[in-house]
C-alpha cells in the first residue's frame, strides 16, 4: 500500500497502530522509517539488505526479503509473541537514541572536517 501526502501526526498514528512494520527493501540508502518505527513503538521485520540489519540492530527480526516463508514466519512471531515484541519495542525505544539527529549532526561535520583537513 503506498500513502501520498500524510501529515506527520498521521504518519504517526499509522506507526502506533500497526502491529507490525513490514520493511522489505532490497536496495535501501539508510532506511529512516525505521527509526520512525522505532520511535513510535512499533515492531519491526526488515530486509537483511544494504544498512538495514545494522539501522534495525536488535529492534526487529531481519529476514531475506525474498524468502516468503521467512517473512510470513517473522511476521506472525512478531505479532503473536507478546515477549518479543514487548522486547523488540524495548530496543527500539533505546536503539533511536543511536540516531538523534544533533549527534549525527556533529559526526559528519568532523568527518567533514577531517577530509578538509587531509
Amino acid at each position: 500500500m503506498h500513502l501520498k501526502n500524510l501529515s506527520t501526526l498521521e504518519l504517526q498514528a499509522i506507526y502506533r497502530n500497526a502491529s507490525c512494520f513490514l520493511f522489505l527493501s532490497v536496495a535501501e540508502g539508510f532506511g529512516v522509517p525505521l527509526i520512525e518505527a522505532m520511535a513510535m513503538g512499533t515492531p519491526i521485520v526488515a530486509s537483511n539488505r544494504t544498512s538495514i540489519p545494522e539501522v534495525c540492530g536488535n529492534a526487529g527480526l531481519i529476514v531475506d526479503p525474498e524468502d516468503e516463508d521467512a517473512i510470513i514466519s517473522a511476521t506472525e512471531k512478531v505479532i503473536t509473541d507478546t515477549n518479543l515484541r514487548t522486547s523488540i519495542i524495548m530496543n527500539g525505544s533505546n536503539r533511536i537514541s543511536l540516531f538523534d539527529p544533533r549527534k549525527l549532526a556533529l559526526k559528519l561535520v568532523n568527518v567533514y572536517r577531517t577530509a578538509f583537513n587531509k
